[in-house]
């Protein structure tokens, strides 16, 4: 008698549907041009420094040699020592942050700095001068602070909505090299005196995006076109992201579609939902919302172009609708999307680059001739 493989049809039906229901997504889609990232300081804008440090971190506690010299943190983020003053700087995570302390290279003492409520990171001492310099991860941005132990003076250097990913000191501690980004241009290096002056762009960014970057809600900044025209209502993007930072996604999506794009920490809730309805020139019935939890509309769901009784009036009397949300799922096969009442969802590797381009796609398809407003 043949064998019949009946047990694997059920699986089979499975998986074929499974296939069925998530659309293929568009190769264009897959990936979006890349710019250059820059995450040491190249050695013709500043030599590295090299040392020879005898410190180590294990279990999250600093040991000189095999000396404990710290108690155990539940982690640390860096540390940098110096042999002519015989101490450790150290960023260590207290409590609920991290903050920045010295440790004497024996085990007699450590002090902590006066700390930030934000995370202060990537330590490092400056050649000589008896200067420290660390990153704050400010809720607006990240800062590069300066800070002269004997006196404890100190200079903020202010990068605006920024990520910082690298900084390098000269040999005479009178410059630092700093490698960032931020929501508008991609990485660049900056050049300054330890006073934070006469400040030079060493390495420019190699692409920008054409807008002003705008203070929008608490945690929340926005990107919003140059050229806004008389009576114009864009549709809008609230993009859920960790950081501040560059997007080449985000450039690419604003490049190929008239958008104003909400970069927004945390999460999109009603207050930024609210923020849109009631700004004038901007079409809360074209609104998407990319990353973040896929969530119930925050409005009444009704079809596009429906006028039906169930539309709920915004503050400035247009027609509410619920937002778009394409979210992250691991779930959805490498290469599909899966779409379900509002919600776009897609492999957690490709949301980024899928966002700009279904977005960009999505608007020529559903926006009107003027490109005015759906209304």
């Amino acid at each position: 008698m043949a064998f019949r493989p009946r047990v694997f049809l059920p699986l089979a039906l499975l998986l074929a549907a499974c296939v069925s229901t998530t659309p293929s997504i568009p190769r264009a889609w897959m990936s979006v041009p890349e710019t250059p990232q820059i995450r040491t300081i190249p050695a013709e804008v500043m030599p590295p420094r090299t040392s020879d440090s005898p410190i180590r971190v294990e279990g999250g506690r600093l040991f000189n040699a095999d000396k404990p010299i710290t108690d155990a943190f539940a982690a640390i983020d860096s540390f940098d020592y110096s042999a002519s003053r015989g101490e450790v700087v150290f960023s260590a995570r207290r409590d609920a942050g991290f903050d920045v302390g010295l440790a004497a290279a024996d085990g007699s003492v450590v002090n902590w700095l006066p700390n930030d409520p934000s995370d202060e990171v990537m330590v490092e001492w400056a050649p000589r001068g008896n200067k420290i310099s660390y990153i704050v991860r400010a809720p607006t941005g990240d800062l590069v602070r300066t800070f002269h132990i004997p006196s404890s003076f100190h200079f903020v250097a202010d990068f605006g909505a920024a990520t910082i990913h690298a900084l390098e000191w000269d040999a005479t501690a009178e410059r630092f090299a700093v490698a960032y980004n931020t929501l508008d241009a991609s990485d660049r290096v900056e050049v300054m005196r330890y006073e934070v002056k006469e400040r030079r762009m060493a390495v420019p960014p190699a692409a920008r995006i054409a807008a002003d970057v705008l203070p929008f809600a608490e945690n929340a900044f926005l990107l919003r076109p140059f050229d806004l025209r008389y009576n114009e209502k864009l549709p809008v993007v609230i993009w859920v992201a960790d950081r501040f930072d560059w997007s080449d996604a985000r450039a690419a999506l604003m490049k190929n579609a008239r958008v104003a794009c909400i970069i927004t920490r945390g999460t999109a809730d009603e207050a930024r939902m609210k923020r849109v309805r009631e700004t004038p020139w901007m079409d809360p019935s074209r609104l998407y919302v990319v990353g973040g939890r896929a969530s119930r509309p925050l409005v009444p769901a009704v079809a596009p172009g429906s006028t039906a009784s169930g539309e709920t009036p915004d503050a400035g009397g247009r027609d509410a609708r619920p937002p778009m949300y394409i979210v992250a799922d691991a779930t959805v096969p490498v290469g599909h999307y899966r779409s379900d009442a509002g919600v776009v969802s897609v492999a957690p590797a490709a949301i980024q680059s899928f966002a700009a381009g279904f977005i960009a796609d999505h608007l020529k398809r559903t926006s009107p001739t003027d490109g005015s407003s759906s209304r």
